[in-house]
């Protein structure tokens, strides 16, 4: 069980607390032993997650980005819609 918490001057996620958290939070957590297994990450075109490290580093270790248009993310919910429905169909 770990947690990470930043907080960057501004209080505003912005370029490097993003970076910090894909490459020391979310790439460790979810990376597959199995070489070649690829991941898909939802993100929304908020400028922190369109800068060429941010992009580099998720190409380079294995993660597909489907991004949506900026702040448009909460109205398209395709998680919601795909996943986690059927997950609580089954499991909730």
């Amino acid at each position: 069980n770990e947690a990470m918490f930043t907080q960057s001057s501004s209080r505003w996620s912005n370029n490097d607390t993003r970076f910090t958290w894909l490459s020391e939070f979310f790439h460790p957590h979810t990376q597959s032993p199995k070489p070649n297994v690829y991941r898909l990450f939802l993100i929304d075109g908020h400028s922190s997650h369109l800068t060429y490290e941010f992009i580099s580093f998720a190409f380079h270790y294995q993660s597909w980005l489907l991004c949506f248009h900026c702040h448009a993310i909460h109205r398209l919910q395709p998680p919601n819609i795909c996943i986690f429905s059927l997950l609580q169909c089954y499991y909730g």
